[in-house]
């Protein structure tokens, strides 16, 4: 079973990457009771490994919806932290503009990622059909949905 919060389960998937430069974990949860689903990881393609071709990933936030399924994806929350290997300081880690419209796909209503503010945390929440940021918030409760 993950952790019960979505971001130490998303900070120690980070752990698990194999990327060389940048660590990021994803936590897939439930927006209400924060239930973690599944987790993932940026990781290189299975291909590259054998190669030693490291230039192409998967997103940590690709690996943890098809770890779920697409099925199972609805109505969720997703947290993402990024660390750099090297020195395990955080990074942004907004996802891309392709795995935004992944997340909107699979159905997932909010996405909260690490950044370098104060805080530590920024919050998006999809509204008709757009991400919005709607708050910076250490504690990563708030009453948006």
């Amino acid at each position: 079973m993950y952790n019960r919060d979505p971001r130490i389960a998303a900070m120690k998937a980070a752990r698990r990457s194999d990327h060389t430069r940048y660590q990021i974990g994803a936590a897939l949860s439930d927006p209400k009771t924060g239930r973690v689903k599944q987790i993932g990881w940026n990781h290189f393609f299975p291909a590259h490994r054998t190669l030693k071709c490291y230039r192409s990933t998967w997103h940590a936030e690709f690996h943890v919806i098809m770890r779920t399924g697409l099925d199972r994806t609805n109505g969720t929350m997703l947290t993402i932290f990024g660390q750099v290997r090297n020195n395990g300081n955080t990074i942004v880690s907004k996802p891309c503009l392709v795995c935004q419209e992944l997340c909107r796909e699979a159905g997932i209503v909010k996405i909260e990622y690490s950044t370098k503010t104060a805080s530590g945390w920024e919050v998006i929440v999809r509204k008709h059909g757009q991400w919005h940021t709607v708050s910076t918030l250490p504690s990563g409760n708030d009453d948006t949905l």
